[in-house]
C-alpha cells in the first residue's frame, strides 16, 4: 500500500485527485483516518475520477466516430471520382485507337489502289507477253 492509501492525516482535494485510482479505493477500503465523512468524500472523489474518465472516453468516442464518418463518406464519394477519371481514360484510349483505325484504313484504301494498279499493270504486261508469244510463234512457223 501507498503512503495515501495509510496516511493518517485527512489527504487534500489535491492530493485525492492526484493520487492513483488504486491509492483512492485502498484509503477507502482502509479508511486510516476513521472519519465517516471522509468515506463520503472519497465516494464523491471517486464518482468525480469517474465522471472525469467517462468525459475523456467520450470525446475520444466522438472523435473515433467523426473518423469513421468522414472514412465512410470516401468510401462512398471515391467510386465515384474513380470511375470518371477511368471513364476519362477509356475515352481518351478509344480516341487513340479511332485515329489509329482510321489511319490504317487509309492504308489500306492506298494498298488496295496499289494492287489495282499493280495488277492493271501485270494484266498489260501479261498481254504484252502474250503478243509478243504470238509474234514469235508466227516467225517461227513461217
Amino acid at each position: 500500500m501507498s503512503s495515501f492509501a495509510t496516511m493518517e492525516d485527512r489527504p487534500t482535494t489535491n492530493q485525492y485527485l492526484n493520487a492513483s485510482l488504486n491509492d483512492v479505493l485502498d484509503r477507502l477500503n482502509t479508511n486510516p483516518s476513521g472519519l465517516q465523512s471522509e468515506e463520503a468524500f472519497v465516494n464523491a472523489v471517486i464518482t468525480v475520477r469517474n465522471a472525469m474518465i467517462t468525459e475523456k472516453l467520450n470525446k475520444w468516442l466522438i472523435g473515433l466516430t467523426a473518423v469513421v464518418a468522414i472514412a465512410t463518406v470516401l468510401l462512398v464519394v471515391a467510386p465515384f471520382f474513380t470511375s470518371s477519371l477511368e471513364a476519362k481514360k477509356l475515352e481518351s484510349e478509344i480516341v487513340r485507337i479511332e485515329t489509329v483505325n482510321n489511319g490504317l484504313k487509309i492504308e489500306i484504301e492506298a494498298l488496295k489502289r496499289e494492287l489495282l494498279v499493280s495488277k492493271q499493270a501485270f494484266s498489260a504486261l501479261e498481254n504484252q507477253v502474250e503478243n509478243h508469244n504470238k509474234l514469235l510463234h508466227k516467225d517461227a512457223s513461217r
